[in-house]
């Protein structure tokens, strides 16, 4: 609560919300530029692969919203232009989450930072994009890989369901890992150690797939947004995305600690210096 956590993730779903046209519409255009073949059906394998992050509701919007940007455009100088800007709108929840990481962990930019720091920050927020749109383009590889994994283990294997269930579910926990060690790796202006950043990854990890299953329950039952009619999935999605960055909010504070109890500490980098807040109370003025 003092890092206003509450503020912070409210921020962050507003920007989220807003940045979702953008980050598909480019998602949209690289699956188009790699699978020219079946572009539908690597969409439609894509949008399995976001049911680790979404919910229904929110995949529903996801849809909704591919299918708008997948109509035929004016030309190709639209289209590039289109992708341009949709580049630098969805890196824009990137940018937000950073100032949320950077306040949590106590530190910001320096005073009279140069032009140069601010494109190397919208720079490392495209780097992000691109990265989460290769990872998710990555993990159509591996899904089909583990596919066939699975089915050969279950025919050779008298326990090959568990066995593949174990593997699925390994393979789940990575990949979710890997991206909040990826955001407390690179986007705040600290230096950490790899080592800190993957055991607090890993126990936000655990929380967020346990708060996806129990937000899914409470969402699910559709009485968080059933009174707002025909924006219930815009609402829906905007719950998920607010409650879903308590628990990465909450992932940060504890590898903050972590890092500083058991590992070596969160330091500013060479573009950030540290926060420190005092409290002063003043007494009654006059006579």
């Amino acid at each position: 609560l003092e890092d206003k956590a509450p503020q912070l993730g409210a921020a962050l779903a507003y920007y989220t919300v807003f940045s979702l046209a953008p980050l598909i519409l480019v998602l949209l255009a690289v699956i188009g530029f790699i699978f020219r073949k079946d572009p539908a059906g690597a969409w439609d394998r894509m949008t399995e692969q976001m049911s680790y992050f979404l919910d229904p509701s929110g995949i529903k919007v996801v849809q909704s919203i591919a299918e708008t940007a997948a109509k035929p455009s004016a030309g190709l100088l639209a289209t590039i232009i289109g992708v341009a800007l949709a580049l630098f709108g969805a890196s824009g929840v990137f940018g937000q989450l950073q100032d949320a990481l950077n306040t949590i962990w106590g530190v910001k930019a320096k005073p009279g930072a140069a032009i140069k720091d601010f494109l190397g920050i919208r720079f490392l927020s495209f780097a992000m994009v691109a990265g989460v749109c290769f990872l998710l383009l990555v993990t159509l590889a591996v899904e089909a890989i583990l596919k066939g994994f699975s089915h050969y283990v279950q025919q050779v294997l008298p326990g090959g369901v568990v066995v593949a269930v174990t593997v699925y579910i390994v393979f789940d926990l990575s990949i979710i890992i890997f991206l909040f060690a990826a955001m407390f790796k690179y986007l705040p202006d600290v230096e950490v150690r790899w080592r800190d950043v993957v055991v607090g990854a890993t126990m936000t990890a655990l929380l967020f797939l346990f708060g996806k299953w129990a937000l899914g329950l409470y969402l699910g039952s559709g009485a968080a947004g059933s009174a707002y009619g025909a924006a219930s999935s815009l609402i829906t999605l905007l719950l998920w995305i607010y409650y879903s960055s308590q628990i990465l909010l909450f992932g940060a504070e504890f590898t903050q600690v972590y890092a500083q109890r058991a590992g070596r500490g969160v330091t500013p980098d060479e573009h950030a210096v540290q926060v420190e807040t005092t409290e002063v109370e003043t007494g009654n003025r006059g006579s």
